[in-house]
């Protein structure tokens, strides 16, 4: 199976040091429920067709599976005119707040903590009154993460110090200390939503309480550490679940791209496609009788697996996972070549990271 050290967007993570690439911007593998309580359709096996969930994501050959989900209610508030406008339809004053603030920010050597500090302040001065600055918002956000990015840079090889480590911290980024890599810096979802939530539209408002839900998840630490998932099985499939709604309801939020891609990442991690070195699925299981070695499905997959299926059933994944858990079933909870091709027909092969 393969390993998977890096986490390709929790949205809010462009990590890069000598040691370790990590993919941005933005997915470890169920007997006593029937597969057939996911409602909203499954793969046939029999003819090899796809069908499509009751929340409007897919799954199979070249499906994305991603676009789905349940009980979440339609939001037309007027102040989301602006979250998916396209830039050739702002007003003349977005397009002047918008190029005010690239102006201000390519100024800056977005490397080192004053720079975060003066993107904040050119920010709040250019910011409209109301939540109509969800586009200034995401040029924000895009231009952190070259902060980012530069501060992981400056201290690869040794380390901030306190002074500078809370100063990071109060103008928007977490320290992360790892003991198999560098150490390196990452936003903090909890300061972008405390800092913006009433400066953007609804829908912006909506990503950035997931966001902020999912990070206390990690209780401190980032999604990945030391090659072990920060979060429980039970935990990830929620955020699926959270995201699945989120492009349900709103399907075209600007960022949607970032959304799916790491959905599916997540996704890949949840079903074991993707293997964390220190989050392993399997147990040995003895040998077979070519003397090759066997693995077993661990009790927290299986029994977050039949969590899923009992409490997700609209989930544009539930008849995925449903599959999947069968398969495993008819094995004896066993990994098999079945597992591998199950990953394959529907796109979920593992990545090469």
């Amino acid at each position: 199976m393969p390993d998977a050290t890096n986490d390709k967007y929790h949205m809010l993570r462009p990590r890069t040091n000598g040691l370790l690439q990590l993919l941005l911007c933005i997915f470890l593998v169920f007997s006593l429920l029937s597969v057939t309580s996911c409602s909203g359709g499954s793969r046939n096996n029999d003819t090899g067709t796809e069908q499509t969930t009751a929340g409007g994501g897919e799954y199979g050959p070249g499906g994305d599976g991603v676009t789905g989900g349940a009980d979440a209610e339609e939001d037309d508030s007027p102040d989301d005119a602006y979250a998916t406008m396209p830039a050739n339809a702002y007003s003349p004053e977005i397009q002047t707040q918008l190029e005010t603030f690239i102006d201000i920010a390519e100024q800056l050597p977005l490397d080192d903590i004053p720079s975060a500090a003066a993107l904040l302040k050119a920010y709040r001065e250019l910011a409209f009154d109301g939540p109509v600055n969800d586009e200034l918002f995401f040029k924000y956000e895009e231009h952190m993460q070259f902060i980012c990015e530069g501060l992981n840079s400056v201290y690869e090889e040794e380390p901030p110090d306190d002074g500078t480590i809370n100063d990071a911290t109060e103008n928007g980024f977490l320290y992360i200390e790892e003991n198999e890599y560098t150490a390196y810096f990452i936003l903090r979802p909890d300061f972008l939503k405390y800092t913006f939530a009433e400066s953007v539209s609804a829908k912006v408002q909506a990503f950035l309480n997931l966001l902020t839900k999912h990070y206390d998840f990690r209780n401190g630490y980032d999604f990945i550490e030391n090659e072990t998932l920060m979060i429980t099985l039970d935990q990830l499939a929620e955020m699926i679940v959270d995201w699945e709604n989120y492009i349900r309801v709103y399907p075209d939020v600007t960022n949607r791209s970032d959304i799916e891609q790491n959905l599916d990442f997540y996704l890949k991690i949840y079903i074991g496609s993707i293997q964390i070195e220190n989050s392993g699925f399997y147990i040995l299981a003895g040998t077979d009788e070519n003397g090759e070695t066997l693995y077993k499905l661990m009790d927290e997959p299986r029994q977050s697996y039949m969590k899923f299926i009992e409490n997700y059933s609209d989930s544009a994944a539930c008849p995925l996972i449903a599959e999947l858990y069968q398969i495993y079933s008819d094995n004896n909870f066993l990994y098999s070549i079945d597992v591998e091709n199950f990953f394959k027909a529907y796109g979920l092969a593992y990545d090469i990271i």
